[in-house]
């Protein structure tokens, strides 16, 4: 099957002072918030690198549990502006410390790494409120058409959100080439369409749902068990593994092992048998002509 579920493996969203994990492969294990020391800005280019499997160098408070052989092919980072998080009380909320406005997350360092290991030969976009750049994927996005229920008044955060849906179709359209790809793909997208906004309430909870919806689809393209099932019964792909086929092997295994053991026991011991004058078997191969 071609599966889409590896193209945004790693999605993120790094607001004031927290970073929420919203899609993670079976690979990666993070630690427990509680447990976790607070996650220094200065450091997060270093996790995700750790993450993406180019570097072994993990981050001091903050170890990470994951899989050199099954390396993430994707990483999608979300930064909002003008919003404290996303999800109240999510169990994958970090927080971030050394946050300030002449100290944001500069996505340049983790680029030059990958463009040092891998060359120019992968997908690097960045979408923003000057509109979409990077590699030639970038090129093709903004003219996509796409389906999108934004209801937010905000002109800015309209288009910043329209931009993220056309991003996810541009990604679903290329699954062929991320399959077949080596080198780990960027997805840098900052929503600054709340920053300054002086809104009411309900103008915010709005915006924040649709915001909400946007990051939802992202993370739809990941590799989580609840994403492959979706994309099989889609596809109409079924794949007949039951649970109980490894203790059902051991069973048949080892009765093939025990009866092949006791034939090949049963014929050497027949083979290497001496029989006496008495036995029956004795008397039956040498019975004698009788005399006339």
């Amino acid at each position: 099957m071609g599966k889409l579920v590896l193209l945004l493996i790693f999605a993120s969203t790094c607001s004031a002072s927290v970073i929420e994990f919203h899609s993670l492969p079976a690979s990666v294990k993070l630690p427990s918030p509680s447990s976790a020391s607070d996650l220094p800005l200065s450091e997060l280019s270093q996790l995700n690198a750790n993450l993406l499997g180019l570097s072994a160098e993990g981050v001091s408070g903050f170890e990470v549990e994951s899989d050199l052989f099954s390396r993430p092919r994707a990483i999608a980072i979300i930064q909002i502006d003008g919003a404290d998080n996303l999800k109240e009380n999510s169990a994958a909320t970090y927080k971030l410390k050394n946050v300030s406005n002449d100290n944001l997350y500069r996505s340049s360092t983790l680029n030059e790494h990958l463009a040092q290991s891998f060359g120019g030969d992968r997908e690097f976009v960045t979408v923003n409120r000057d509109g979409i750049s990077g590699s030639a994927m970038a090129q093709s996005i903004s003219k996509r058409e796409v389906n999108s229920d934004i209801k937010t008044k905000l002109p800015s955060l309209r288009e910043e959100l329209a931009q993220i849906y056309r991003l996810a179709a541009a990604i679903i359209a290329q699954k062929a080439k991320f399959e077949t790809s080596s080198a780990p793909d960027v997805y840098l997208v900052t929503i600054s369409g709340l920053a300054g906004e002086n809104l009411s309430d309900e103008d915010r909870s709005t915006a924040m749902n649709d915001i909400q919806k946007v990051v939802d689809k992202a993370a739809d393209l990941s590799d989580t068990d609840k994403n492959l099932k979706t994309w099989r019964e889609q596809l109409n792909v079924y794949v007949f593994v039951s649970t109980d086929y490894p203790a059902m092997f051991a069973i048949f295994a080892g009765l093939t092992i025990v009866l092949a053991l006791a034939v090949l026991y049963t014929v050497v011991g027949m083979m290497s048998m001496d029989p006496s004058k008495d036995s029956i078997i004795y008397r039956m191969t040498t019975t004698r002509m009788k005399k006339a």
